[in-house]
């Protein structure tokens, strides 16, 4: 088995969430694409499905002390309603600040949510049935990000790998293999694909320079 580990600033949670922009801000029109199949799988098969939303703010006095919690649990809530994509995938889009009825001042710092069927007996979660959480951006300096894969993992020799990282910030960008410079790029986002070698512990490595 090839193990991967991955070194970044952060990772997404799997692949449970595709948010664009990567690097959202309050004031951003984002969409989030939803895949059931991922995580805990709660709502695998499920349509309609509904997003339980809310921000972690400094206010916040724990992950799961959610402010400014949007979806009525239990209910067809519309304001939360998901388009169904297929294969368990589900979207929604909106601008987070009207969304959250977050006033200026407010510092958010993770979306947070989980995924349900109408009457609530259903719950998609992270694979540990925590949460899920993505980071927002607050606008200014330079941040990573692998998109995909989402976290480290178990792949088989001779399997193809691929891989996504975003940067914050138009950047020189490489993508490293252990020691070995498998990809580079000028801009904002780097993809490659490479095949799984032997087996053991292997890190993927992003490295954004913006030049400053």
């Amino acid at each position: 088995l090839f193990m991967l580990g991955l070194w970044a600033t952060q990772w997404v949670q799997g692949q449970i969430l595709d948010i664009t922009p990567v690097f959202p801000t309050l004031d951003d029109n984002i969409t989030i694409i939803y895949d059931a199949k991922e995580g805990n799988g709660g709502v695998v098969g499920v349509t309609p499905v509904y997003a339980h939303a809310g921000l972690i703010t400094d206010q916040s006095t724990s992950p799961t002390d959610w402010q400014f919690v949007q979806g009525t649990w239990g209910t067809a809530d519309p304001k939360v309603l998901m388009t169904d994509l297929g294969n368990d995938r589900h979207q929604i889009s909106f601008t987070p600040r009207s969304f959250y009825s977050a006033p200026q001042g407010t510092n958010a710092q993770q979306l947070s949510f989980v995924f349900r069927n109408e009457d609530g007996t259903q719950v998609g979660r992270s694979t540990d049935g925590a949460d899920i959480y993505y980071d927002l951006y607050d606008g200014s300096g330079l941040e990573v990000r692998f998109v995909k894969p989402g976290e480290g993992g178990l792949v088989n020799a001779g399997e193809t790998v691929s891989v996504r990282a975003a940067a914050s910030l138009s950047s020189s960008l490489e993508l490293y293999l252990n020691d070995t410079l498998i990809s580079s790029n000028t801009g904002l986002e780097i993809n490659t694909n490479f095949t799984a070698g032997k087996g053991g512990i292997h890190i993927i490595r992003f490295v954004a320079k913006d030049g400053k």
